[in-house]
């Protein structure tokens, strides 16, 4: 599998034109495997193609997917649940009593006892405590919430780490944000 990724038009000895916009390029997609952000497309034989452009767009298109995992091919050793509308990534350990509904989690996760999800995005290897509630909200990848955390239409970026008993609702946490500093 490869990515297609835009050139930065740079001074490459290949580039014959010597300057001219940007150009795509094939990159392996292991490569991608250590970038904080990237963006898969699964190209399947459907009637029904999204634009995610917007973290509302690709919540939607998540539930959609899952929606309809029986007609995709899901990640390998994924756990799909069609009655609920959730995947879980492999390797991912989960707590008892968790409630999940419409919702993605990613590879190698940690999700702590007594946890409710709803519409949510996890992306891999993320540490969730016990006892939290996330709806509509998008984690990002190696982020860390802490027990007890309640966040409600809210964004964490990658690598962030939430202190226990957080609770936003309509917040985006990323690195040198006055909301992240404030809390810790």
């Amino acid at each position: 599998l490869e990515a297609i990724t835009e050139d930065d038009g740079g001074d490459d000895d290949d580039d014959a034109g010597g300057g001219g916009g940007d150009k795509a390029k094939r990159v392996p997609l292991g490569e991608l495997d250590d970038e904080p952000f990237h963006v898969g497309a699964v190209v399947v034989p459907s009637k029904k193609v999204m634009r995610a452009n917007t973290i509302a767009s690709f919540h939607y298109a998540c539930r959609e997917a899952v929606a309809n995992g029986e007609s995709l091919t899901m990640p390998p050793r994924s756990k799909w649940n069609g009655k609920f509308q959730t995947l879980v990534g492999h390797d991912t350990t989960l707590g008892a009593k968790i409630n999940m509904k419409s919702s993605v989690i990613g590879k190698a996760c940690q999700l702590g006892a007594k946890c409710r999800l709803n519409n949510v995005v996890i992306m891999d290897n993320v540490i969730v405590g016990e006892n939290c509630s996330l709806q509509n909200t998008l984690i990002g990848q190696g982020a860390i919430l802490g027990n007890n955390c309640s966040l409600n239409d809210c964004q964490v970026g990658p690598g962030m780490e939430l202190p226990p008993g957080t609770k936003e609702k309509g917040e985006s946490f990323v690195f040198g944000d006055s909301v992240v500093e404030d809390l810790l």
